[in-house]
């Protein structure tokens, strides 16, 4: 009965508060979308999770699947319920990841066929339709009969870049002509000087594309888009002698490249299988730099939990451990408004008050509470901890059973030990709702998951 889905065990409960990767994603969607790949076939665990948390994010920005998540009026923060049922969402999200006939989201469904090709896991004869048809095409970013000449090449000189260097090509169309996405990411959307208005998509994978010279944008900063999405329209504001769009195509390291190297295929056609988006350095060089540059590679493990590409390995060259190690503490974490430093420190605060009250660690989405709230220093952590009074409410036995259920969970899907205590007493409510017996641990017993990585410390408060 424990192990009944929509109820209570490992990685199944409606009221999970893990952390969601990101503040504007609602945790009880991204359980649900990582059940959906589990009944797929793909092993999360094997999964780079700056992939998960990229996909998760694309897929909440779907309308369709985002209204199923209709909360019910009067929950208290982090104990909301769907109203739906946990199969009616794991299938609606099967049919976006892998269902071409069914998708909404173009980023979602390559997302599923990248997933399956990744594992080595054979593509449906669906996808393999829209892989090879032009539906599987990565969208133009503009209609090319529209253009009626080009600009500067690549590499020309223009007397509008101090460098003496053009670090673009210049499409001539009419005013107002719609610019779209050729990809998934994260927009900026700011005037610059001289690029005038200034659409930015920044990739996942860390390259820049850009559109310059807009009249108006049709996305706002932080928002993310996918493949198809409107970006704005053509214009000639900043330096511009009339209406066209400069285009330009960055690498990680901020280094212009030539934006040929993405638009020419695309404008051919290419599809979302075919495109190379991460053009112009070889497995043997980047295994080269890891072997030259092995402290530097640590030091990005260390932080990103995963290795870096090679232009991703460019800046950190020659820089010394102390100069690394502060050189990404002042780096934007996974927590939205914390540098690595910041979420380090407190962090670990956290996770040393949290062991000692209840025998665990605390979660990333429980740091970025206590960012958002000021409350950083042992003493105020504390107080916030023991304002939940699990202690009052559900006994310490029955407490650990539900830890220890949830634990493979954490570790698989979150890479963390850690635990929100509301969110194990809310399994607990759901539980005696239901008419169902959370059995007290016993080391040894009928329930026994083995030990967590550390013994369980108890306390005075039986935790």
């Amino acid at each position: 009965m424990i192990d009944d889905p929509g109820q209570i065990g490992p990685g199944l409960s409606l009221g999970d508060a893990a952390d969601a990767g990101s503040s504007d994603v609602d945790t009880n969607f991204r359980t649900a979308v990582l059940q959906a790949l589990r009944m797929e076939g793909i092993d999360i665990v094997a999964l780079d999770p700056n992939q998960i948390d990229s996909l998760v994010n694309t897929l909440w920005q779907s309308r369709r699947l985002r209204n199923l998540f209709v909360l019910e009026e009067g929950q208290a923060p982090g104990f909301e319920d769907v109203t739906v049922t946990p199969a009616e969402l794991r299938n609606t999200i099967r049919k976006e990841l892998f269902d071409p006939a069914e998708s909404t989201s173009s980023a979602a469904l390559q997302t599923g066929i990248s997933m399956r090709q990744l594992q080595g896991l054979p593509l449906t004869s669906a996808q393999e339709r829209y892989a090879g048809s032009a539906g599987g095409r990565v969208p133009s970013p503009f209609n090319m009969s529209d253009v009626t000449g080009y600009g500067y090449g690549y590499g020309d000189p223009d007397p509008d870049f101090p460098s003496g260097v053009h670090e673009g090509i210049d499409y001539d169309m009419n005013e107002a002509t719609p610019l779209y996405s050729p990809f998934s990411g994260v927009v900026t959307a700011e005037w610059s000087g001289g690029y005038g208005n200034l659409v930015t998509v920044h990739l996942d994978n860390g390259y820049e594309f850009r559109m310059g010279h807009l009249s108006g944008f049709a996305v706002a900063s932080g928002q993310r888009v996918n493949p198809g999405d409107l970006l704005g329209l053509s214009g000639s504001t900043g330096n511009s002698s009339g209406p066209h769009v400069h285009v330009e195509w960055r690498d990680p390291g901020g280094q212009a490249v030539d934006p040929g190297t993405v638009l020419n295929p695309i404008f051919k056609g290419t599809s979302f299988r075919n495109l190379n988006v991460s053009p112009g350095v070889s497995e043997a060089t980047t295994s080269a730099l890891y072997s030259k540059y092995p402290e530097a590679v640590s030091a990005f493990e260390r932080y990103k939990g995963r290795r870096p590409a090679a232009q991703e390995l460019m800046p950190l060259i020659g820089m010394t451990p102390d100069q690394l190690a502060e050189y990404f503490r002042r780096q934007a974490s996974h927590i939205p408004g914390l540098t690595y430093g910041a979420y380090g420190d407190l962090k670990k605060t956290a996770d040393s008050v949290s062991q000692d009250l209840f025998g665990h660690g605390v979660t990333d989405g429980m740091v970025k509470e206590l960012s958002d709230q000021g409350k950083t220093s042992e003493k105020a952590i504390k107080f916030w901890l023991e304002q939940m009074d699990i202690a009052g409410k559900m006994d310490p036995k029955q407490y650990q059973t539900l830890y220890r259920l949830n634990l493979p969970h954490y570790q698989a899907i979150y890479n963390q030990t850690g635990a929100d205590p509301r969110a194990l007493h809310h399994q607990f409510q759901q539980a005696q709702a239901q008419g169902i017996t959370v059995p007290a641990y016993e080391v040894g017993g009928a329930v026994d998951t083995g030990p967590p990585d550390e013994p369980t410390r108890r306390t005075g408060r039986g935790f």
